[in-house]
This record gives C-alpha cells, structure tokens and sequence, in this order.
C-alpha cells in the first residue's frame, strides 16, 4: 500500500494535468462550469481520500471520512491533536470552504446560479483555478509533513549498490492482507 500522501500527489497530478490543456477556456463557455466542477470534485475527493487512509494507516483499519469536519474530528480522535495546529485556522477554513462550497454546488441552487467563488477568491479562469489547487496542495503537503512528526506511518530506507539507488518504503504500524483485500494493524512486537 502506498504512503497517503503519494496517492493523494497522484490524484492531485492528474487532476492538474486535465486541466492545464484548457487555459484558453473563458468562463462564459458552457463547457468551463463543467471543468469548475469536476475541479472542485477531484480536489476534494482526494483531500477526503488523504484523510482517509492517512487515519486507516494510524488506526488499522477501515475508515470513512465524507467531510472535512469529519476529518477534524478523526485527527483529533486518532492522532491527539487539532488540525488547526497543524495547518493553522486558515488553512483549515481554507479546506472546509472548499468543502462546503463543493457541496453546494452539487446539491443546493449554487448550481443554477454559479459566481466561480471558493472563499474569497474567484476562480473565473483556469490559470486562477490551477494557482488555488496548488495552494490548497500546499496545505495538504505542509499537514502531512506534520502528521509525520507526530505519527510517522512509513520508515524509508535508501541503498545504494553499483552506482544504483534504490528506496524502501516499510509500513510502520500497519499491514496490507492481499487475500483479505484489508489493511491490519501490526501487532506490538
């Protein structure tokens, strides 16, 4: 199983590479409200995925995070701190807005009656929608460094033989049960 982060990194990737071809896509075009959404979805998406195994890691088992508040409560249950330490209040409201306003925009009227506005930015463009994924990635990057501190989940090992580098990665206190398809927590040793 790959670290979380690398998985999060994965998705945020690809999601940037998709858009990066339609920088010349103006938001009056009927097909940018499209590239806005799916955006806002593949971001969020993946930040839920990152909380979710970065907690499956900790704990060992299965867990479902569907918010951005769930993730702060289960941080706080799991890892013994505040995300708000972590990423500071402002990073923290920065990924609960996008949240929320993911949310509305796919179940409320925010739908009908779209103004392009995560927070206080406008995002009208798509170089503005790739400079704010690239924050939001900042804040990502900066939490999980700190998770590490706390609780690191992998040990990684580098070897170097005949001019070859080669790097291990090895779960700390977790495993992954191929037959089961399930993630287990180690055993104290």
């Amino acid at each position: 199983m790959t670290r979380p982060i690398d998985a999060y990194n994965f998705g945020f990737d690809q999601m940037m590479s998709s858009l990066k071809p339609h920088t010349d896509i103006a938001s009056n075009d009927a097909m940018f409200s499209n590239l806005f959404s799916s955006t806002l979805n593949s971001l969020i998406s993946d930040i839920l995925n990152y909380f979710q195994n970065r907690v499956r890691v900790k704990v060992g088992k299965d867990v479902k995070i569907t918010s951005v508040p769930a993730a702060k409560a289960q941080l706080k249950k799991y890892f013994d701190t505040e995300i708000k330490t972590l990423i500071g209040d402002k990073g923290y409201k920065e990924l609960k807005k996008l949240d929320e306003v993911r949310g509305n925009f796919q179940h409320g009227n925010d739908r009908y009656f779209i103004d392009y506005r995560v927070n206080s930015k406008v995002l009208n463009t798509v170089p503005k929608m790739l400079a704010y994924c690239s924050k939001i990635q900042k804040i990502i990057l900066e939490l999980d460094e700190k998770l590490e501190q706390i609780s690191p989940s992998y040990q990684m090992r580098e070897k170097t033989e005949d001019g070859k580098t080669t790097i291990e990665m090895k779960a700390i206190g977790h495993s992954f049960d191929f037959e089961k398809i399930k993630i287990n927590k180690k055993e104290e040793e």
